[in-house]
C-alpha cells in the first residue's frame, strides 16, 4: 500500500491537502482511523499537516487515540501532533483513549507531557470516563500523573459518582483512598450513595457507607438513596441502608415516604421491610395520598391488600376528596375494586366534583368494575356538582355496554344535569348511532328529550354546535315522534 500511496501521490501532489465534503477530513485523518502509520508518514513527508481539523474539531491524533494505533500515534507526534487539542465537544486525545480504554496508547500521551487533569467542554476529566467504566489499571495509570480523584465537572459528579453508578467497588476503593469523598454531592445533591441506589448496588452501598457516606444525605429534591432503593425495588440494598440507620419515615419534596414509592412499584417485600422499621401505612403525601392510594393508582393488589392488613384505610380521602376505590376504578383495576370494597371502601364516596367511583368506572368503559361497584352499593343515580349521573360520563364517551348497565339499574337517558344536558344529548353530540339507539331504546320520556334538544337554550342552541351527521338526528327525531304517537 505505501508504494501505490506514493504513485498517487506523485500522480496528485495536491491530494494530500483534499478534504471530504462531508466532515472536511483528510486522507491522513483517514489513514489514523486505520492505524496506518507508513502511510500517515508518507503523507506528512509529502506536506500534510499533523494539527490539521475535521469539522468535528477532530485531530489526526484524536483518530488514532480512539483507536489504539500507538506507532502512528508515535508518528503524528513526531510531526508536531498537538497532543492537546481539542475537539468540538472539549475531547482532547487523552480523553478518547480513556474512554475507549487504551492503555498503551494513555501511556504514550501522558509520556508526551498530556495533562491527566485536561477537561472537555462540560468539565469532565479523563478520569470520569475511565471511572463510569471501572477501569482500575487506566483509573492508576491517570492518577499516577495527577489526575485528582476529587474533580467535578459542571453538573458536579466525581469520579467516586461515575464509579458508584457502575457498582465498581475496587475502583471506588482507589479513589477514596485518593481522596475522593463518598459524601461528595453533585449540583442536583445526589451523593455516590444516591447513584448507586438507582442500580441497586448492595456491596457497594456497605462499602460507602463503611468509609463516611451519609445514608440521610438528601439531594434538592429531598429524595434520600432510600427514597431511590424503595421506588426501584432493590431488596439488598434498602436493607443495607436500614441496618445502617436510614429512617424508614423520611418524606421527599413531595412529602412522599418510602413506603409510597414502593407501594407503587408493588414491591411488597420491601413494604413488609420498611413497616418492620417504622414506616406509616397511613401517611399522607402533599396531595393528600395515602400508599394505599399510590397502590391502588397501579392497580397492585397483593400490596393493597398487605397495607390494609396493616392499618391501611380503605376509605381515606386525598386532598381531592379521591379515595383509593376512586383510583382502581378509573385505571379498571377489577380485582383491587373488589378487595377494597371488602375491606371497606365507600362505593358512594365523592370527590371535590362530586364524582363517585362509579362515574369514574362508566367515564372509562370499564364495564365489569361498573358492575362490581353496584353490587358494592353504588349510587347510579348520582349526580356530581353539575349534576351529571355516571350515564352522562358512559354517553359522553360513547361506551354502549357500560350505559347498557346502567339503564338496565333504571337509570333515566332523558335525566338533565344543571345546563338541561341529558345523556341522549351527549351521544347526539359525538354523533355514535349505535349508542343512540340504545338510549333511547332505554328511554322513558323520548318525546321530551326531542323537544328539549331542538330548544336553542340548552348550550346555546344545541343542534347549532353539533358535528352529529343527517342519519342521527333523524333516528333521534323519528324515534321521538314514534314514542309521541305510542
Amino acid at each position: 500500500m505505501p508504494l501505490f500511496v506514493e504513485f498517487l501521490i506523485d500522480q496528485h501532489p495536491h491530494d494530500v491537502y483534499s478534504r471530504s465534503f462531508e466532515d472536511l477530513s483528510t486522507p491522513l485523518h483517514g489513514a489514523a482511523s486505520g492505524g496506518h502509520a507508513e502511510v500517515a508518514r508518507i503523507l506528512l513527508e509529502r506536506g500534510a499537516d499533523a494539527t490539521v481539523q475535521a469539522r468535528d474539531g477532530a485531530t489526526p491524533l484524536h483518530h488514532a487515540s480512539e483507536g489504539g494505533h500507538v506507532e502512528l500515534a508515535g508518528v503524528l507526534l513526531e510531526y508536531g501532533a498537538n497532543a492537546a487539542a481539542q475537539d468540538m465537544h472539549g475531547w482532547t486525545p487523552l480523553h478518547r483513549a480513556s474512554y475507549m480504554r487504551q492503555v498503551k496508547l494513555v501511556g504514550v500521551l501522558l509520556d508526551h507531557g498530556v495533562d491527566a487533569m485536561a477537561k472537555d467542554s462540560r468539565g469532565s476529566t479523563p478520569l470520569h470516563w475511565v471511572s463510569s467504566w471501572g477501569d482500575v489499571e487506566l483509573a492508576h495509570i491517570l492518577l499516577g500523573r495527577g489526575a485528582d480523584a476529587a474533580a467535578q465537572d459542571e453538573d458536579g459528579p466525581t469520579p467516586l459518582h461515575q464509579a458508584s453508578e457502575g457498582g465498581h467497588v475496587r475502583l471506588a476503593d482507589i479513589l477514596i483512598e485518593r481522596g475522593a469523598s463518598a459524601r461528595a454531592q453533585r449540583k442536583d445533591g445526589s451523593t455516590p450513595l444516591h447513584r448507586a441506589a438507582d442500580q441497586g448496588f448492595a456491596e457497594l452501598a456497605r462499602f460507602l457507607l463503611e468509609r463516611g457516606a451519609d445514608v440521610t444525605a438528601q439531594d434538592i429534591y429531598r429524595s434520600t438513596p432510600l427514597h431511590r432503593a424503595s421506588q426501584l425495588g432493590h431488596v439488598d440494598f434498602t436493607r443495607v441502608l436500614l441496618e445502617y440507620g436510614a429512617d424508614a419515615t423520611v418524606r421527599d419534596g413531595n412529602d412522599a415516604t418510602p413506603l409510597h414509592l414502593t407501594s407503587e412499584g408493588g414491591h411488597l417485600e420491601l413494604a413488609r421491610m420498611l413497616l418492620k422499621h417504622g414506616a406509616d401505612s397511613t401517611a399522607q403525601r402533599k396531595d393528600g395520598s395515602t400508599p394505599l392510594h399510590r397502590a391502588s393508582v397501579r392497580g397492585q393488589v397483593e400490596l393493597a391488600l398487605f397495607l390494609l392488613e396493616n392499618s391501611a384505610d380503605a376509605t381515606a380521602q386525598d386532598n381531592d376528596g379521591r379515595t383509593p376505590l376512586h383510583w382502581a376504578s378509573y385505571v379498571g383495576h377489577v380485582e383491587l375494586a373488589r378487595v377494597l370494597l371488602e375491606r371497606g371502601a365507600n362505593a358512594t364516596a365523592r370527590e371535590k366534583r362530586g364524582l363517585t367511583p362509579l362515574h369514574w368506572a362508566a367515564e372509562k368503559g370499564h364495564a365489569a368494575l361498573v358492575r362490581i361497584l353496584l353490587e358494592g352499593g353504588a349510587d347510579v343515580l348520582a349526580q356530581d356538582e353539575v349534576g351529571s349521573t355516571p350515564l352522562h360520563q358512559a354517553s359522553k364517551e360513547g361506551h354502549a355496554e357500560v350505559s347498557c348497565i346502567l339503564l338496565e339499574r333504571g337509570v333515566y337517558a332523558t335525566a338533565q344535569d344543571k345546563f338541561g344536558c341529558t345523556p341522549l344529548y351527549w351521544v347526539m353530540v359525538t354523533g355514535n348511532l349505535d349508542l343512540l339507539r340504545i338510549l333511547l331504546e332505554g328511554s322513558m320520556d323520548v318525546k321530551a328529550f326531542v323537544q328539549a334538544f331542538f330548544n336553542p337554550n340548552i348550550l346555546d342552541g344545541g343542534q347549532r354546535n353539533l358535528g352529529t351527521s343527517g342519519e342521527v338526528v333523524e333516528t333521534a327525531y323519528v324515534s321521538g315522534i314514534s314514542a309521541a304517537g305510542s
